[in-house]
């Protein structure tokens, strides 16, 4: 069970913004209960609260501006992922100025105020949203997907084309703890050659080698402090865009050449699936424990044998012994298969739908007590039918009935769905066998 959290005492720090070159103070304040992260804009009439929601979001060209009521409030995106990091569901920033400050470009040093101030766990129970659909957005050779999971995980590549930043890969389960060591101080950074552009855009008036990693065409101007620190920066950017979503994700989102702009058109169509999904009666949010009674994937992988790139079962939704089994596979565009099936058009065999299709059997076999440990081997196929291609992007729901079980051997129907339409189906003949 994880409780809704808030920082125990005011705290403070002070800085100039990165964009506008501005010196502000900045106080972070403890709230109740379902509050949500708040801005205050203390140096205007009326000290003007802005929402940190999506709703609010005008701006994500080259930072997240927020406005509400003329008041605005620019590169928010650190401070949010502090608050993600660490699990703050409901503060108040206070500031004097247009903008946070950028401190040493990294969210370390809002890190490290949060930890000092002190975490408060509250009365109520955190809800996260919860999608059962894969979601996304593209531009060009660039994309943002969403698939569902009962973790928090990202998974970023970036390539720049530059002899000093060419491509980068991370991949992770967003803990806390992975979180402050990895994440939170991964810097801002910027190619020298576009200075003197954005300077005259009237942007990173308050730029310096202490607030930002400076590349040029053949060195770094500043040491780095990981070898990835620019995918774990990207990361870290995306992790506070996503918390304009008002509650945390449970999800896999995977990222190729993203930004600010293309993150925020993901969360806007995930807000419209959310309010779909209300609009039907469908559950949408959901505390922890709420999922039980399924299996994740370390669950499975203490079940089957696969292990990637062969395990092609992701999560377990439903599960009756002896009589069936839901589970689903999240087909992704990093899928090694799709490198050559089929370059430009990627379509994800039949076979391994079958196959995907046989390890949820497999489940609903060796899930049982006596069978514990045990290895499960397919005999045969029959009635095999594809109905409709599955690409990336598309989430599988595995639909296994068991027609005829004895101790060792079986036979089982399976269906697999792709939004809700029939993709693939056969009957599956299968034995059990001591390893």
């Amino acid at each position: 069970m994880q409780m809704q959290r808030t920082i125990k005492t005011e705290t403070g720090i002070k800085g100039v913004g990165l964009h506008t070159g501005k010196e502000v103070s900045v106080k972070l304040k403890p709230l109740p209960e379902d509050s949500g992260v708040l801005f205050s804009r203390v140096d205007l009439p009326g000290n003007p609260h802005i929402n940190a929601h999506i709703s609010n979001l005008t701006d994500a060209r080259y930072a997240l501006t927020l406005s509400h009521d003329g008041a605005i409030v620019l590169t928010v995106e650190h401070i949010l992922a502090a608050f993600s990091g660490l699990s703050i569901d409901n503060v108040l920033v206070e500031l004097d100025g247009p903008e946070l400050p950028i401190l040493d470009g990294s969210a370390l040093p809002f890190i490290k105020l949060i930890t000092e101030s002190g975490i408060e766990e509250q009365t109520k129970e955190r809800e996260f949203f919860i999608l059962q659909d894969a979601v996304w957005v593209t531009e060009e050779d660039r994309y943002v997907i969403f698939l569902p999971s009962e973790e928090f995980r990202v998974t970023y590549t970036i390539d720049y084309e530059h002899q000093m930043l060419g491509a980068q890969f991370a991949s992770m389960v967003i803990t806390d703890e992975r979180f402050i060591k990895d994440l939170a101080p991964a810097r801002t950074f910027g190619f020298v050659k576009d200075v003197q552009k954005l300077k005259e855009m009237g942007l990173i008036k308050g730029a310096s080698e202490e607030n930002v990693v400076p590349i040029e065409e053949d060195k770094f101007l500043v040491q780095l402090r990981h070898e990835k620190e620019f995918v774990y920066h990207k990361i870290l950017d995306l992790i506070g865009d996503l918390y304009l979503l008002g509650k945390p994700l449970l999800g896999h989102v995977l990222v190729a050449k993203g930004g600010h702009s293309l993150d925020a058109r993901l969360m806007r169509k995930i807000l419209q699936k959310i309010e779909s999904a209300k609009r039907g009666g469908l559950m949408i949010t959901t505390h922890l424990e709420d999922q039980e009674g399924g299996l994740n994937i370390d669950e499975i992988s203490q079940i089957l044998p696969h292990r990637y790139p062969f395990l092609l079962v992701d999560r377990v939704l439903e599960y009756e012994e002896d009589k069936r089994i839901v589970a689903i596979k999240n087909v992704s565009i990093n899928e090694q298969y799709f490198q050559g099936h089929f370059p430009g058009q990627p379509v994800m065999p039949g076979v391994l739908i079958m196959e995907g299709m046989a390890q949820a059997g497999g489940i609903l076999a060796l899930r049982k007590k006596e069978n514990l440990g045990k290895l499960i081997y397919f005999g045969g196929m029959d009635k095999v039918r594809f109905r409709r291609v599955v690409v990336p992007g598309d989430q599988i729901r595995f639909e296994i009935e068991v027609l005829r079980m004895k101790s060792k051997i079986g036979l089982m129907r399976g269906q697999a769905f792709v939004e809700g339409k029939l993709v693939a189906e056969g009957d599956l003949m299968f034995s059990i066998v001591e390893p």
